[in-house]
């Protein structure tokens, strides 16, 4: 691996990822404590018969309403909706369809559960979860998630890491620790359901959690699930389905101290359009949807005119490390670019994939507008990290360039937690020069992946290796093995010069390879099936972020 004369190897890798549109997250968590879990009591059976719980529903309602409201009511009871023991739920037929509005009003605002006093700043914190329903052997947190829930002054929020999926819709935690929390979880694009809400009741302690019965979940929580149908589609019948028996645990993994603040990213937004595009010859061809993106632009003349980085999205809506970016780099004297292009995919009608074609489309339309709105200066550099990271490499590459003319005034190509394949045959722009930033201990993506990538190609290649793991230039990420998911060590990644792209098991050999015409979705699921795992080693080195800042500003001055 070369460096420049003036670049050291003090520097430790970060990333985790996907090719092609897979991507890997990591989540913002230490591992597991004995300190403040949550606990609760084990084999309970909540009851209907709550004194106050029904009063609301029995007056406004017609006969008919209320022998439906009945109905779910007395089924509910029946199928144990409130039942907190994991080896209980097991036998149960832990799914259930109510048709009472009333009644599934009611569920929906956690009427059903016990009462939560005033919000108190007792149990503020980070913390890790996961969950389980329906007696599924595998948790219903997906591989993407990879966010944390934060308590703040007794409020419950999520701070949508990974993929951000999750959105809380309410959740707050009194002094003696019960609470009550309701989520929204998106789904992934199908004809049956958009997401699903999620309501769990519990009790947050300071004694560590029993496992449950046949599995390695803490019975912390407990609650229920509800499925939202798409418009339309094979389950908009008029039900409301529910995923019964979900538990599931809280730790605490950090302090609220312990998070680091950003400061405040101030510039100036325009919302510009884009595509999109969900594989490599749809970005070829500029296919896709249409899509309205927000960029948020920061300097002043005379850094406009020394030049301008474009910082790109890892893979989901939490854009603390882009904009964390954005201020270094702006401490460098070149003004900054943040595309925030993750939030309208997962809230709006588009399917919540997010791929690297996605955000080289996206690179495309801000760089035709910052040339139109402002005139670019004398560096054009598309920057990113992880994912984002793959998407900058897109950029470069000769076939897309030939079709979007605003990418051939790109001049320097930045990697953080760099998400490199380890053969690119594709011509790359000779113009552009690439540098890629990774920490010596990340096993999500060993410092050799970039090292083939260089040695695979005519491209303007330096790779730089810091001490540490992944994130090691982040402030955000505390030190420990994460339930961060990553593909990279273990399947290549090759991108082919007609734009295929070929997965191989390293292990075995195997190898599966994407065509024009392919199925983008059964290549992910191979990728997924075939080389992802859980466990990176990251968190913040501040010598070695130190020492990566100054050589990306030697970087961009050669």
């Amino acid at each position: 691996m070369s460096t420049t004369p003036q670049m050291t190897y003090r520097r430790r890798a970060t990333v985790m990822m996907v090719f092609g549109a897979v991507i890997c997250s990591l989540a913002m968590v230490l591992q597991p404590t004995d300190v403040n879990a949550l606990t609760f009591k084990s084999g309970e059976k909540k009851s209907f018969e709550k004194p106050g719980v029904e009063t609301s529903a029995s007056t406004a309602l017609t006969q008919k309403e209320r022998k439906a409201y009945r109905k779910d009511k007395s089924r509910a009871a029946q199928l144990r909706l409130f039942q907190t023991d994991w080896r209980k739920v097991k036998e149960d037929d832990s799914y259930a369809s109510f048709r009472s509005q009333t009644f599934h009003s009611e569920l929906t605002r956690g009427e059903k559960f016990d009462q939560v006093g005033a919000p108190s700043p007792s149990f503020d914190g980070v913390y890790k979860y996961d969950f389980q329903c329906n007696g599924a052997e595998v948790g219903e947190q997906s591989p993407w998630d990879g966010s944390s829930f934060i308590i703040r002054n007794g409020v419950i929020d999520n701070d949508r890491g990974g993929a951000g999926r999750i959105a809380v819709e309410f959740g707050t935690v009194d002094k003696d620790g019960t609470f009550l929390l309701k989520f929204f979880r998106q789904s992934p694009g199908s004809d049956k359901y958009t997401g699903r809400d999620y309501l769990f009741s519990g009790k947050l302690g300071t004694t560590s959690p029993a496992p449950y019965h046949n599995r390695h979940l803490s019975g912390n929580f407990y609650g229920y699930a509800y499925s939202h149908p798409v418009k339309g589609g094979s389950r908009d019948d008029g039900k409301f389905r529910y995923n019964l028996g979900c538990v599931g645990y809280l730790e605490k993994t950090a302090d609220i101290s312990q998070l680091p603040e950003l400061q405040p990213f101030d510039g100036k937004s325009f919302t510009i359009k884009s595509r999109n595009p969900m594989d490599a010859w749809a970005l070829l061809d500029d296919q896709g949807d249409e899509v309205e993106i927000e960029i948020k632009v920061s300097g002043d003349d005379s850094q406009l005119a020394k030049g301008i980085v474009l910082i790109l999205p890892s893979s989901g809506p939490d854009m603390r490390d882009e904009e964390y970016y954005a201020q270094n780099i702006l401490g460098m004297g070149f003004a900054s670019a943040v595309v925030y292009g993750a939030d309208p995919r997962y809230s709006s009608k588009f399917s919540t994939s997010y791929t690297s074609y996605m955000q080289a489309r996206d690179a495309a339309a801000a760089l035709e507008f910052l040339d139109q709105k402002f005139g670019l200066g004398g560096v054009v550099a598309v920057a990113g990290s992880s994912q984002g990271s793959l998407a900058a490499l897109r950029t470069v590459m000769a076939p897309y360039q030939e079709s979007y003319p605003s990418l051939s005034r790109i001049s320097h190509i930045v990697m953080f937690n760099a998400a490199c394949p380890d053969s690119l045959e594709v011509p790359v722009s000779s113009q552009a020069k690439i540098i890629t930033f990774n920490g010596r201990w990340d096993n999500a993506i060993p410092p050799l992946v970039c090292a083939n990538m260089k040695a695979s190609s005519d491209a303007a290649i330096q790779t730089m290796v810091y001490v540490g793991g992944h994130h090691f230039e982040s402030p955000f990420y505390q030190k420990g093995i994460s339930d961060g998911k990553h593909l990279l060590a273990n399947c290549a990644i090759t991108v082919h010069a007609n734009l295929d792209e070929a997965a191989t098991v390293r292990a075995s050999g195997e190898t599966r390879r994407l065509s024009k015409g392919g199925s983008f979705k059964d290549h992910s699921n191979w990728i997924i099936d075939n080389c992802l795992e859980s466990g990176t080693a990251e968190g913040y080195e501040a010598d070695s972020a130190t020492q990566m800042w100054q050589d990306l500003e030697v970087f961009f001055n050669q």
